[in-house]
Formats: C-alpha cells, structure tokens, sequence
C-alpha cells in the first residue's frame, strides 16, 4: 500500500470516528435539552398552579380590602364635609 492510499484509508477513518463523536455528542445534547425542557414544564406548572392556590387564598383579602378602602374614601368625604360646616359654624360664631 502506498502513502496516498494510506492517507486517505487514515483520513476516512478519522472522519468516521469524527462523525460518530459529532452524533453522541449531538445526542447527548438534545438529551440534556429535553430533560431541561421537561424539568422547566414541570415547574411552571407547579408555579401555575401555587397561583392558583395564592390567588384563591387572596381573593377574600383582596375583595375585604377594597371595601376597606371604599370605606375609608366614604369617611374622608364626610370628615371634609363635616369640616366644612365646622369653619361656617366658627365664622359664624366670629361675626
């Protein structure tokens, strides 16, 4: 055999092992990027349905605590008016 022949049966063997090492790795990546995949779904759903159960827990508070607020915005209204009448009262009184 000469050289030129054994280059090239060397060559060819180095691209086939090249070739295999190239699909295991190509392999062994979109294996690892599946797992992920699968592992980030689960959680999001896990997350989703934590939500779920934050939201329904919080709903009561939340609803109790704008009635709250309207509560307060009432008040406040009435104080002012109630203040109001107070200074005419006072101008009143002064004149």
């Amino acid at each position: 055999m000469d050289n030129n022949a054994l280059l090239t049966a060397i060559g060819m063997m180095v691209d086939a092992k090249l070739a295999a090492m190239e699909d295991r790795i190509v392999s062994k990546t979109q294996n690892v990027i599946f797992g992920m995949e699968e592992h980030l779904t689960f959680r999001m759903q896990g997350l989703e349905r934590e939500m779920s159960l934050l939201n329904e827990v919080l709903a009561p508070f939340v609803k109790w605590s704008h009635s709250v607020e309207g509560e307060v915005r009432r008040i406040g209204s009435e104080l002012a008016e109630v203040k109001q009448r107070l200074a005419k009262l006072e101008n009143l009184n002064a004149a």
